[in-house]
């Protein structure tokens, strides 16, 4: 069963990836209210609403992602299947997505929510389908596509020997755009079977024999422990966490720009006396500023500008740290394709990119082969017991031009600092490293501070 925690998390990165109008939206969800005190008084909702207006949220989730798609190349994928499935490079859903389409969708969420599954499936006319009808929906296995969100539950047991998923509980609309529950998994004869709500469940049938195991795979951004889905977020999250930080330190940057003009002071005005000042001044306010003139009414009037003092370099220090770090975990900036970045800070960022995205790349190339390998055989090309053996007539490879080059001595000492002041992952830098053409001789001492321990070696 999936906890709330992970679903909070979910929608706080999809939410972030759709940009400013919906982080804005969910008010104190993403920005709470500056007053630890009193929130709902008149003057407190007006003082949010100018802090709210102030924020400025960085649409650097959904940059960084559609950079990475990118950099995926699922458009210049070279692809090899038989005839009687190239149907799919057109519309591999069902609902006219294209192949290239699936699999930008799917990298999209396993760099968002680490994973994304997808299920073959054969699909007949509906009972009832006249004939032509039943020639336009022409029967045929399609791949089926679900977002980590649309899992609910989930199970792993132990199958000769191995543990095997043998359940996956998910929610889906139908063709009239109401939620149903599909359920897939191993019944207690180890038959493949598929359940819609409270429906009876129904065993699927392969060549006349049922399917012995289940037609599914999953996209991520790396490889699955055994007998468990991952419960940690993908690529993105490091980089939605820090770009909310910036967008709530840009509403505490705003708000203290208000109060930094000076602010006038007035003392010894009586009632009687503010109003003998507007009549003889003609306004009822001080005026401030050169050639300024206020007349008083009373000598016992006294007049003071009072400046607080306050500068805003700790946010600017706050805010070039932030975008260090936000670089330094591969975070893009709507800006990037209008500035010109050094070398070294361009290589910086792709190759953190790089080290995230080859695992996706390796698990298309894997999942979709494979999901199509499923196609074929509920298409009758092969039996169910000939899924290894009939991998070879499938052949998906995508585009590694982006990965040809290595990381240069100066970047790897520049992650490596990147790494000992906390603004990525020790884990990460071995991930960069070996993505940059390095091996790593002895990761345990990474963190000792020495350049002779920088690794020194070439090679994958």
């Amino acid at each position: 069963m999936i906890r709330s925690s992970i679903i909070d998390e979910i929608i706080k990165i999809r939410d972030c990836v759709s940009g400013s109008m919906l982080i804005k939206a969910k008010r104190g969800l993403y920005l709470p209210h500056p007053s630890m005190i009193d929130t709902t008084s008149k003057e407190q909702i007006a003082r949010y609403d100018a802090y709210l207006a102030g924020a400025e949220f960085d649409d650097i989730p959904a940059q960084t992602l559609r950079t990475l798609i990118g950099q995926v190349g699922a458009a210049d994928a070279e692809i090899e299947m038989p005839s009687e499935l190239s149907y799919l490079a057109e519309d591999a859903d069902g609902d006219g997505m294209s192949l290239a389409g699936l699999m930008e969708l799917s990298a999209a969420n396993a760099l968002q929510v680490k994973w994304h599954v997808l299920v073959a499936e054969y699909i007949s006319p509906a009972a009832g389908s006249t004939i032509a009808e039943a020639e336009r929906s022409r029967p045929r296995a399609v791949i089926r596509h679900y977002a980590r969100e649309a899992v609910s539950e989930w199970e792993y047991r132990r199958v000769d020997g191995r543990m095997q998923l043998c359940k996956l509980k998910l929610h889906e609309q139908n063709d009239d755009g109401d939620l149903r529950v599909v359920t897939i998994g191993l019944n207690e004869t180890g038959e493949y079977y598929q359940q819609v709500d409270d429906e009876e469940p129904s065993v699927v049938y392969v060549g006349g024999s049922p399917l012995k195991w289940m037609p599914v795979e999953f996209i991520s951004d790396e490889e699955f422990p055994a007998g468990k889905l991952p419960e940690g977020m993908g690529y993105l999250s490091g980089v939605c966490d820090l770009t909310l930080a910036r967008y709530r330190a840009f509403a505490d940057y705003k708000e203290a720009m208000r109060c930094l003009p000076p602010t006038t002071h007035v003392k010894g005005v009586s009632s009687h006396d503010w109003e003998m000042f507007k009549e003889i001044n003609g306004r009822s306010y001080v005026a401030t500023g050169a050639g300024a003139v206020n007349v008083w009414p009373s000598a016992e009037t006294s007049v003071d500008v009072i400046g607080t003092g306050q500068t805003l370099e700790a946010y600017e220090r706050y805010f070039e740290a932030n975008e260090k770090r936000i670089r330094a975990v591969g975070g893009v900036f709507p800006s990037d394709s209008e500035i010109q970045k050094t070398a070294t800070e361009s290589e910086i960022a792709s190759a953190n990119q790089l080290a995230r995205l080859l695992p996706v790349l390796a698990s298309l190339e894997s999942g979709i082969r494979r999901i199509i390998v499923y196609c074929g055989m509920f298409e009758g090309l092969w039996g169910q017991e000939k899924i290894e053996e009939n991998l070879k007539n499938v052949t998906i490879t995508l585009p590694r031009a982006f990965a040809n080059r290595r990381l240069t001595p100066q970047e790897v000492k520049e992650h490596r600092e990147n790494m000992l002041a906390g603004a990525i992952s020790r884990d990460e830098f071995v991930r960069i490293l070996s993505a940059g053409g390095w091996t790593v001789s002895d990761s345990s001492e990474m963190e000792t501070d020495g350049p002779d321990l920088l690794p020194v070696e070439y090679g994958v």
